[in-house]
């Protein structure tokens, strides 16, 4: 039999209605109790008639007051809020359609807790499976639609804990107030967010963006400024994945992400200022390198290390950490930065275009404390880096290589230092002799040669470029030195920090 046609026009209105009568309809696809909160409705109801699909729409306004929901089996409140206010509310029972005004939340508390194993509590609300019915959607079935004008939160707060680390790492943001625009599952749809806040009760949170359309794959761009956060509330990822407490210094961020789907890539301004560490902490985690030497690297002369760090990540991983991963990134910089120290000043400072091989060493002609030609701009270059980071020490070591020095050398005692003519036919025979071991230079000749081309480093360093002496260390010289393709002797330096 045909069901009969019905009609119906009517007002609903009610007010401090239960939520917790509807917790079994929550829990079918979520494991979530609802431990408070009411319910309040002031509209039309319209059913024009039609039962197969059931149609009509719905008009008015809504609020729920003091929710507080909580995942099953557990006493801390997942999500709480004062009041959330949706006015007005157009709803169209079939097709599916809900378009909302203004949505005003005011006073959300979201208590989010990473545990041992590295998985948030957020991961755990949903039920497995429990959006299968959306995949048996036909495709001209768009599904349920939903468009808002605008929510404005007042006064939120997200507490994260994350016990995956030791000591367990505890922070809030707190006072975020702001507004999202423009918020739809059908596209094309551009929605903007800007929120305010603070972190730790201290530091300064700016985060604004472009929304692309919910659900898809539109890109949606974002920008979370942090300012004044203080160091030694890192503490805890400090001690993991560095090896050390930290003592002081303060932390600005500048994080602009690309997010399409669940897809995220972004870059990571990190800009610390005098950070300083504290004790050693035992970490089978920490990083395998001379931290303070990389601090020093990365660190100028104002205290300051800035560094850009770009990340990306699947953020339907429930494993996957913002925090953790740049944290892992700045680690892997730092290593880097140890344990090539000319490489990471090479990259970080004007260094006129010279690789990490090229300032690690310098070349001279053989025989000669005379530098090879373009090595003067080297040492410039090397001394601007040194001036930056008074932290650094350089380290230098003179060096010869026998055979090429001491026959430059046995050509200028021939010579007379180039006063002298000498025949190619007496040359190749001195030359003969001296390879065979038949004629030898002083003894000391090429020890003081070695040492010479040290000091020469280092008058150069000091004098014309004035870095300041008690950078500057002196090695035991290198008697078997190595040649460039060019043919000339060069001489090794390396670094270490105070």
């Amino acid at each position: 039999m045909t069901p009969k046609p019905f009609t119906l026009e009517a007002a609903v209105s009610g007010s401090e209605i239960a939520l917790t009568a509807f917790e079994p309809y929550l829990q079918e696809g979520a494991h979530l109790s609802i431990a408070g909160g009411t319910l309040g409705l002031d509209g039309n109801l319209d059913l024009d008639g039609q039962q197969e699909p059931l149609t009509g729409t719905f008009s008015g306004t809504a609020e729920v007051a003091g929710l507080a929901v909580q995942l099953r089996d557990q006493d801390n409140r997942l999500l709480s809020w004062q009041t959330l206010r949706l006015a007005p509310i157009e709803y169209n029972v079939a097709p599916a359609r809900l378009e909302i005004g203004t949505v005003t939340l005011i006073g959300p508390r979201v208590n989010v807790v990473s545990n041992a194993s590295g998985v948030h509590n957020l991961a755990q609300v949903f039920r497995s499976g429990s959006e299968g019915a959306s995949e048996e959607r036909s495709d001209d079935d768009p599904g349920f639609i939903f468009r808002i004008e605008q929510l404005m939160l007042e006064q939120g707060e997200i507490a994260y804990t994350d016990r995956s680390i030791e000591p367990v790492f505890t922070t809030r943001f707190d006072q975020l107030s702001g507004s999202v625009t423009g918020l739809s599952n059908i596209p094309p749809q551009q929605g903007k967010v800007k929120i305010r806040g603070r972190v730790g009760e201290v530091a300064k949170l700016d985060f604004s963006g472009d929304l692309g359309t919910l659900g898809t794959d539109d890109v949606s761009q974002m920008e979370l400024v942090m300012t004044e956060l203080s160091l030694p509330e890192l503490g805890p990822y400090f001690g993991r994945y560095i090896g050390y407490e930290v003592d002081s210094g303060k932390l600005n961020l500048d994080l602009k992400y690309e997010v399409t789907g669940t897809r995220l890539d972004g870059t990571n301004l990190v800009v610390m200022d005098r950070l300083e560490l504290g004790e050693p902490v035992a970490s089978a985690d920490a990083v395998d390198a001379p931290v303070s030497l990389g601090l020093a690297l990365l660190r100028d002369r104002d205290g300051v290390i800035e560094v850009n760090l770009p990340i990306s990540g699947d953020l339907s991983d429930p494993q996957f950490n913002i925090g953790r991963v740049v944290m892992r990134a700045f680690v892997n910089v730092l290593a880097k930065a140890a344990s090539s120290p000319f490489g990471m000043l090479g990259s970080i400072a004007d260094l006129a275009g010279f690789n990490s091989n090229e300032l690690g060493q310098v070349s001279f002609k053989p025989g000669s404390t005379e530098l090879a030609e373009g090595e003067p701009a080297k040492l410039s270059a090397l001394s601007s880096a040194l001036l930056d980071r008074p932290n650094l020490l350089l380290s230098v070591r003179g060096g010869v290589a026998p055979e090429a020095d001491g026959l430059a050398l046995l050509r200028k005692e021939l010579t007379a230092g180039g006063s002298k003519s000498l025949s190619e036919g007496d040359w190749q025979a001195a030359r003969q002799a001296y390879l065979a071991g038949e004629r030898t230079l002083p003894p000391e000749a090429l020890n003081n040669l070695a040492s010479a081309r040290g000091r020469a480093v280092r008058t150069v360093l000091l004098d014309t470029h004035e870095v300041p002496a008690d950078q500057l260390f002196m090695l035991d010289p290198s008697r078997q030195a190595s040649l460039d393709e060019n043919g000339a002797v060069t001489v090794q330096f390396s670094l270490d920090v105070r």
